[in-house]
Order: C-alpha cells, then structure tokens, then sequence
C-alpha cells in the first residue's frame, strides 16, 4: 500500500508510451483522493473492530463488516496501477531499492515505537520485520502486516519480471495472473494471511487486485472505459454482501480495482474535500501503520467512556499521532528518493539483490 503514497513527482520522468487520456499527470489528482479515502476507510474499519473485539460493542462494525477489506484492496488496485506506469521507465535494480527504501525505513521506525510502549501487549517478531510470506509464524506485531507481506512479494514478483527482461510483457503476465487467481478463488477458496507461504503467496485471492491494477492503464484507454469500470465496481459492492464468505475477498477486489480506475477520472475536488483527502493521502503510510496500536491503547486507557465517545477517541488519537509521524515519512521518502539518485548502479543492483534474496531465503526456511 506505501507506494500508493507516489506523488506527481515520483511519476515524471520518461514520457508514457501510453495514450496522454491514461497518463499519470493526468489522473493522479484522483489516486490521491482514493489513496486518502482508502487510509480512512481502514481506520474507521479497525476503530469499531476493535471496539468489538475488546469491549464487546458491535453497533457500529456490524454496519461496515467489509470496510476494512475494501479500504486494504484500493491500495493493492493503486500500486498495481502505479507500478504498471513505473516499471517500465526504471531498471530493475533502480526499481527494487526506491520500493524498498520506501517501505522498511518508517516501517520499522513505527514497529520499533509501538514494541518500546509498555502498554503493548504484542512482542516483536523479528523474523516477520523482512515482510516475507512465512505462514503461522507470522506476527503483526502492528496489527497490519500482512498487507505488507503481499506488497512486498509484488514487488519482488516484478523485480523479477523486470530482471528476466519482460518489463514490456506485464500486461500479458498480469492477465495471466488474474485469470489463475481468479479460478482459485472461485474454486477453491481464500487463502488467509496466517496461511500465506513463499509457495501459495501468489495464489492468494487480495492479490487480485494487484493484477486488475497493473491492466488498468490499457482499460483506461478504451472509450467509456472509467463509467463502465464505476458500474462493474458499484455491482460488485452489492454483490460482494450476498455470495459465500470464501470468495467475498476476490469480489472485493475486483470492487475496489474498479473503483479506483474509475477515480483516475476524477478532476479536483471541492475545497474541504480536496484539503482532507489529500492530507489524509500524504500521510496515509504513517497513518496505517501506527493506528492499531493507537486504537488498541487508546481504547485500554479508557475503560469508563461511552463507546460512541471512546470510537471517536480511537479515530481522533490515530488522526493526531500520524500527524506527529507523517512529517518523519515525508522527510524519509524525500531522502531516499534523492539518495537513490545518487546511489551508483553496482550499489542499487548488490543492495535489492541481496534484500530480495534475504526475502525469500527467510520465506523458504519457514516452510
């Protein structure tokens, strides 16, 4: 989801093959907007879940059991979309060291806070801090690492992509993809997070919409394509509530996706709107990091408070400690992008190597 926080910048460069009605500076205004909008979905999701899970309360999560789901596959549709623009105008190991300097730098500055606080209860699981798929053996020591462990192996997968030479096949490989992913999910079923391996990772059903996002710049160039991909996403929603709990994961991907190629369409926003949801998207990383833990201790610190009060307390500490930790992420991002830059080719190529195989070394040793 981190690279759902690409902003304008990070997308100039080389000019887009593509046809200029699906290039990124013409549609970024909305991934923006969807990228914050998807950070607030997770956090209301997360804030009445746990509200459930520790007090009992259910009123309000009953009303938006799929949130949450939703929320996570928006990022998963932007980092498809945004990588399918990205890879082709960077070499593989430019490529893999800017995704990695992107996700482990505040990663691991968060999970090193949250472990430091007393009032956590979950211990730190180091093998989990590479982010590679390792099954049962994988703790969210933050609440929230699973959907990391998928980003990451996406983007390992298109590391490789890139090194065996088939940048300019993507979209041939991502319809595959989506083909396989889409008979296993219908077929046999959801593979959970705790049940995610370096062998079965790619056969999980969230990874859906990774692939519908990477075909999204060649959808988008069809006539009528933006209004078309609003009614297959808005169809999906509703039937997302009536088909068999095993395959709702895949039809709230391929939901979401659609959603937000939809939202490449969307032009600025009223003020207020536009104001929000792009704060919220600037520090969307920080904020999904950091707000289980905050909700979690924030919500055992106040055993006495209403659960509408205490819900809204949840939500409001989240809101304000990212605002202490979002302007860290900015200046992070903004020094490894120009780090990155400087950094010589043979560096970048031994640095991603090795991170990459450390990557699935650890994935194989789990098995």
């Amino acid at each position: 989801m981190e690279d759902a926080l690409l902003t304008a910048n990070d997308l100039n460069g080389a000019p887009s093959e593509r046809s200029s009605s699906t290039a990124p500076s013409d549609v970024i205004q909305g991934i923006h907007y969807i990228r914050g909008l998807a950070a607030l979905i997770v956090l209301i999701h997360h804030a009445s879940g746990y509200l459930m899970l520790l007090r009992g309360y259910d009123e309000i999560h009953k009303f938006i059991p799929l949130f949450g789901r939703y929320g996570v596959e928006m990022f998963f549709a932007i980092s498809g979309y945004l990588m399918a623009t990205i890879l082709p105008r960077q070499s593989a190991s430019d490529f893999m060291t800017r995704r990695i300097l992107r996700i482990y730098p505040i990663f691991l500055l968060v999970t090193v806070i949250v472990v430091l606080q007393p009032v956590w209860p979950r211990p730190l699981n180091v093998p989990s801090l590479i982010l590679a798929p390792i099954g049962e053996r994988s703790a969210n020591t933050l609440g929230v690492e699973w959907t990391l462990v998928l980003e990451m192996g996406f983007y390992v997968a298109l590391f490789g992509v890139s090194l065996a030479g088939l940048r300019g096949h993507v979209e041939i490989l991502a319809s595959i993809w989506l083909a396989i992913l889409l008979w296993h999910a219908f077929t046999i079923g959801e593979i959970g997070p705790q049940s995610t391996t370096i062998v079965n990772f790619f056969l999980a059903p969230a990874n859906i919409a990774f692939a519908i996002g990477l075909l999204l710049p060649r959808i988008l160039g069809f006539e009528k394509a933006s209004k078309i991909l609003l009614l297959t996403g808005l169809i999906s929603m509703v039937v997302a509530h009536l088909v068999p709990l095993s395959i709702v994961r895949a039809v709230v991907a391929i939901s979401s996706a659609c959603i937000v190629g939809w939202m490449t369409s969307v032009d600025r926003l009223p003020f207020i709107i536009d104001a929000t949801l792009s704060k919220l998207a600037d520090w969307s990383y920080s904020l999904y990091l950091c707000h289980v833990p905050v909700i979690v201790i924030c919500y055992n610190a106040m055993p006495n408070v209403s659960m509408p009060v205490l819900f809204i307390a949840g939500i409001a500490s989240s809101l304000a400690v990212t605002a202490l930790i979002g302007p860290i992420e900015t200046h992070l991002h903004n020094f490894s992008r120009s780090a990155t830059r400087r950094l010589p080719l043979w560096f970048k190529a031994v640095f991603s190597t090795v991170v990459t195989v450390m990557y699935l070394g650890i994935g194989i040793y789990f098995l």
